[in-house]
């Protein structure tokens, strides 16, 4: 199965991103559905039962404290010239990306490479399939604050990832 490690976004801050979500161009773009915004620590790729189980202990292993998650400002992944990526800014004064090391740490452990690049926070809200001009959508919405709210331990969730030709279906494990 298709997997990959998520922190659920509330009902609240999916809605607001929906709505620029339907200021984005139709052509060229693949938006990510309102129900599947989520914040990926890890990406997996295809593991089975056991492999399932041996990550969902890891999970439940690491601790931490409540903390608070903002969701603001709009970018794009590699640069603003080659657009792959439409994402919304995560901002928790660098705890998400000291999970996002620790998760990578332990999952070395049994087997799953780390990234060679450095984890970014962000949320994804659309994927680009063919060159869109945004010059006029990311700077208008570089700015804007989507909401706020708090991760606790039992937020970290390993997901499976269904593919289909409607889009991805997205469960918890």
């Amino acid at each position: 199965m298709r997997a990959f490690i998520a922190i659920e976004v509330p009902h609240s801050i999916r809605e607001k991103i929906k709505k620029i979500q339907d200021e984005l161009p139709g052509e060229g773009l693949k938006h990510v559905e309102e129900e599947n915004l989520h914040i990926t620590l890890k990406f997996l790729g295809e593991i089975d039962e056991s492999k399932a189980r041996e990550i969902k202990n890891i999970i439940g292993s690491i601790k931490f404290s409540p903390f608070e998650v903002n969701c603001m400002g709009v970018g794009v992944f590699p640069n603003e010239k080659y657009i792959r990526v439409v994402w919304v800014g995560v901002e928790s004064n660098g705890i998400l990306e000291k999970l996002a090391e620790e998760l990578n740490d332990k999952l070395e452990k049994i087997g799953f490479l780390t990234a060679k690049e450095k984890f970014t926070s962000h949320l994804t809200i659309a994927r680009v399939k063919r060159k869109v001009d945004l010059h006029t959508f990311i700077p208008k919405h570089k700015n804007d604050f989507f909401g706020q709210f708090t991760v606790m331990e039992g937020d970290i969730k390993l997901k499976k990832s269904t593919l289909t030709p409607k889009g991805p279906i997205y469960e918890d494990l």
